[in-house]
């Protein structure tokens, strides 16, 4: 309730071949960092789209960003970025790490884009097949 989340969803379905307990358990781990791991009232938002080949979800929030440092490391087993600790000290660094597990054995992509101050972006694009 302290983070207003914008959803911007298209009207038809959405279609990925995949299990979608998984694909939810990574949507959810992307939604509960951007809680947890920023300031309260930092806005979060999400957007789905799909085209011929593919289906893309962002989860985009507008808090404090990654070090480079962080950014380098994030998708590494036990890491835990700085940011997160100030805002969760009792974190296991696993979240990303298995989010991204569970997407390349989808065959797709999770990546992000980040600017210390400025928030971060993460990015999943799951192939139609």
């Amino acid at each position: 309730p302290d983070h207003p989340i914008e959803l911007n969803l298209p009207q038809e379905e959405l279609f990925v071949l995949g299990d979608s307990r998984r694909i939810h358990q990574v949507v959810a781990n992307l939604l509960a960092n951007a809680r947890t791991h920023t300031p309260d009232g930092t806005q979060i938002t999400v957007v789905a789209k799909q085209n011929l080949s593919e289906t893309i979800i962002e989860v985009t929030d507008s808090g404090p960003g990654l070090s480079k440092s962080d950014q380098e490391r994030i998708f590494e087993r036990f890491f835990r970025a700085e940011n997160a600790m100030k805002y969760v000290p009792d974190g296991n660094g696993l979240g990303l790490y298995v989010a991204k597990y569970i997407i390349d054995n989808h065959g797709g992509k999770l990546y992000f884009e980040s600017k210390e101050n400025a928030g971060t972006t993460f990015f999943i694009e799951l192939k139609k097949k």
